[in-house]
């Protein structure tokens, strides 16, 4: 079981039930392949690969709770080792857990020419961190997808980008006819990058790029986004100068500003395939969308700054989340071809995630629940963006422990010190990323309430109250059971709250995307009619919990929030949960009253088997909305 074991990274056990059932519940059927929460509602099917796992449709993360202070911290340990065990095993089975790897998107500059001066070697995997608006605002995946849908099911992404590949053929055939072959009619790589900055430079969006990327707006200065928003601390050296990126985004900015500049040979031949991807689910381009559905009509019109500037702030997210070790090794695993440039690697892995999907549910969240509504529109864009990329771009934790083993003699005991890294699970509240900087308890929070990792959160019963983690979660673990029906409502309810993960997919599971018209508006967000629909579904004489708060299926399977207690074999917390079960219904009939507690051991005393719970109930507090009365006319 030794951390850096050979060969390979060899597994730990847990040597506990109860973590050895978590780690068989999120890790083991596939979790660790997954970057991000799965879509509730998808805009289209993937054929394999961890995205088309149907147990892992219904993923979903999970909060724990323990009155053990040691626990939180044991969880994020060995959670997190065994994902990244495997995620790293995937591609190099025989590596070693210390072993340092070199990111692969880096902005490096070779020396070509007879000149010997140094010139930008990585060009194209600016297709992942450009926010090409004419992509974005003209092309919709929502849109693609409702029209392919039949017989009451998503296309196949094959076919949305047999699609969008027309849409991008008819509009970069022109840019080839006129600027291709002038620097020669050998296939030229450098067309990746340079349809899409050509897309732009020959539009009406031309203009709105340009004052992007000369803006005097520091947070979303292009050049300058790099050294603001520093990866992990391994990958900030490696061969990437400071000012790589800046040169980069110089000769980018220069195809803009001066297209006939380019000498570019003849296009390849996946040139519209790879484009069509790009379109489907760049980071920059799926967050300009994602934005744009805050407004679309202002969106397109404006020509505000803020919105190119912010997609590309969340794709730089994207960019540290793709150079972490561990998914660089899973992103490579699951490519066809060892051909394939890395950069390309993590454009499929965003095709085959729903990027779109995902960051269209993740926005509309945002707009509630960090009380956007009624805020600037470019504000708008800032907050969400910089909380997406607080989220997907959160740094390793690393929490150490004591190895003890016996010494060589047999007589001694040695004692090493280890360190383990943590990102799929973490214990929340104040922690030490890998550079040592402070990590507080609201960054995990952010991070935990985004469709990113952490997966796991652990926490005593600092968590209980006051604080959502309902956003991605309706799943929750009691470690061990509180001691009372108040702790017990306290802890569940973090999880069941207005929009939560568990109302979401209800939602899109009564009423998915092959529900909407057929002729859905472009750049409007699918989220807000699908509950308009389910609101305008509700029975009559119901309140307004209902689509919000509370909505259960009829003729299908609801999600629901589910509670696990891992206890042992003839455990005492089984008799305790009924008991904590009872208490809790008296617990809301007291609900208002002072010393509570008192109140409900007097009436378990009183009613104990004269009153069923279910009688109980009728005397409840209801603290219900007053029911909205629909029109008879």
């Amino acid at each position: 079981g030794d951390v850096g074991g050979q060969p390979g990274i060899q597994p730990i056990d847990p040597l506990n039930a109860r973590l050895r059932t978590l780690l068989e519940d999120k890790v083991t059927p596939g979790g660790w392949q997954l970057l991000w929460i799965p879509s509730s509602l998808p805009y289209y099917a993937v054929p394999d690969g961890p995205f088309a796992d149907e147990k892992l449709h219904e993923f979903t993360k999970s909060l724990v709770f323990s009155a053990w202070r040691i626990v939180p911290k044991s969880i994020a340990m060995m959670t997190s080792f065994d994902a990244e065990r495997q995620m790293i095993r995937a591609f190099e089975p025989h590596s070693d857990y210390m072993a340092k790897r070199t990111p692969l998107l880096q902005f490096r500059m070779d020396r070509r020419g007879d000149d010997g001066q140094q010139r930008p070697a990585a060009m194209n995997q600016l297709l992942l961190l450009y926010p090409c608006l004419r992509l974005a605002l003209e092309i919709d995946p929502l849109t693609c997808g409702r029209r392919l849908s039949q017989d009451g099911r998503v296309p196949s992404v094959e076919a949305v980008l047999k699609e969008i590949r027309c849409d991008v053929e008819r509009m970069v055939r022109p840019l080839v006819e006129r600027y291709g072959e002038r620097g020669g009619s050998q296939p030229d790589e450098s067309w990746y990058w340079a349809a899409v900055a050509l897309l732009d430079a020959e539009s009406g969006f031309c203009g709105q790029i340009q004052t992007w990327l000369k803006t005097d707006e520091e947070q979303i200065l292009w050049k300058q986004m790099v050294r603001q928003k520093q990866d992990d601390s391994e990958n900030e050296s490696d061969g990437e100068s400071e000012t790589g990126f800046a040169a980069h985004a110089d000769l980018f900015e220069q195809a803009i500003e001066s297209p006939e500049s380019l000498r570019l040979g003849a296009p390849p031949d996946d040139l519209y395939e790879v484009l069509a991807k790009v379109a489907l689910a760049s980071p920059a381009v799926a967050a300009v969308r994602a934005l744009a559905r805050l407004n679309p009509d202002e969106s397109r019109e404006t020509g505000s700054c803020w919105l190119p500037g912010c997609g590309a702030l969340v794709a730089m997210g994207f960019r540290t989340l793709f150079n972490l070790p561990e998914t660089m090794c899973l992103v490579r695993s699951l490519s066809l071809s060892e051909d394939v440039p890395y950069w390309e690697n993590s454009l499929d892995y965003c095709v085959a995630g729903n990027l779109q999907s995902v960051l269209d549910e993740y926005v509309h969240v945002l707009r509630e629940s960090l009380g956007l509504i009624d805020n600037d529109l470019d504000d708008r864009y800032w907050q969400i963006a910089d909380t997406i990329q607080a989220a997907v771009s959160l740094r390793r934790v690393t929490l150490g422990f004591d190895d003890l083993s016996v010494g060589e003699n047999g007589q001694t005991l040695d004692l090493k010190r280890r360190r383990i890294r943590c990102r799929f699970a973490l214990p929340f509240g104040s922690a030490k990323d890998e550079a040592g900087a402070a990590m507080r308890g609201d960054q995990v929070r952010l991070a935990f309430n985004s469709p990113f990792r952490p997966f796991v959160l652990a926490t005593t019963s600092i968590g209980q109250e006051g604080l959502d983690f309902h956003q991605y979660c309706h799943e929750i673990y009691h470690w061990n059971l509180p001691a009372n029906p108040v702790d017990l409502d306290q802890r569940e309810g973090r999880i069941h709250r207005y929009k939560g993960h568990v109302i979401r997919r209800n939602v899109a599971r009564e009423f998915p995307l092959t529900t909407l018209p057929v002729e859905f508006p472009s750049l409007h967000d699918p989220w807000q009619t699908v509950f308009e629909r389910a609101l305008e579904s509700r029975e009559t004489g119901r309140d307004d919990l209902v689509p919000f708060w509370i909505f259960e299926l009829t003729d299908q399977e609801s999600f629901s929030v589910v509670r696990h207690i891992p206890s042992l074999p003839l455990s005492r917390e089984k008799e305790r949960l009924e008991d904590l079960r009872r208490a809790v219904v008296a617990y809301r009939v007291v609900l208002g009253q002072p010393r509570q507690e008192d109140l409900v051991r007097y009436l378990q005393e009183q009613l104990d088997g004269k009153f069923t719970p279910e009688d109980l109930l009728q005397y409840r507090v209801d603290l219900s909305p007053p029911v909205t009365r629909k029109s008879s006319q």
